[in-house]
């Protein structure tokens, strides 16, 4: 594992809150700039692959709320250093609202790797609310708890 500085958190905050204001303001082409062609989404609507899979799950997403996009806050964020150098995983609360001021939550387990200057996610899991429920289970397959994501800081 390697260490993020001060400049590298930064840069994953930055990309994190980048991918809000694009998708609130339907700026699907600026999602390349941040969403690698491989990158793995995963959500409890299906799986997507890169900035179109995004832009599909997000247009999905909309659709369940009658065509209009809701807007995208990213808090909460707690970052630590991925396994490879110039690699980092962020753990953040999400909370969507939509035009009818109602809203929804849930977590964003992100990966992102620095390339050529710039923090880009290569894969986003999205829970609704990655914690555990009476009788053991998580609320989301593929969860994990918040503690054992700390640990690995």
């Amino acid at each position: 594992m390697t260490t993020l500085t001060t400049e590298d958190r930064w840069g994953v905050q930055q990309t994190l809150a980048l991918y809000g204001h694009f998708v609130d303001n339907g700026e699907w082409t600026l999602l390349d700039s941040i969403v690698t062609p491989d990158a793995r989404i995963e959500s409890p609507a299906g799986e997507f692959t890169g900035a179109s899979g995004a832009r599909a799950f997000e247009e999905q997403l909309a659709a369940s709320l009658g065509g209009h996009l809701p807007s995208h806050h990213t808090i909460n964020t707690v970052i630590r250093a991925g396994e490879a150098a110039g690699s980092a995983v962020a753990w953040s609360r999400y909370v969507l609202v939509t035009y009818e001021a109602s809203a929804a939550g849930g977590d964003y387990l992100d990966t992102l790797e620095e390339r050529d200057g710039t923090w880009v996610i290569t894969s986003r899991r999205i829970t609704e609310r990655n914690r555990e429920r009476p009788g053991g289970q998580y609320s989301a397959e593929g969860a994990e708890s918040f503690a054992s994501f700390e640990s690995a800081r």
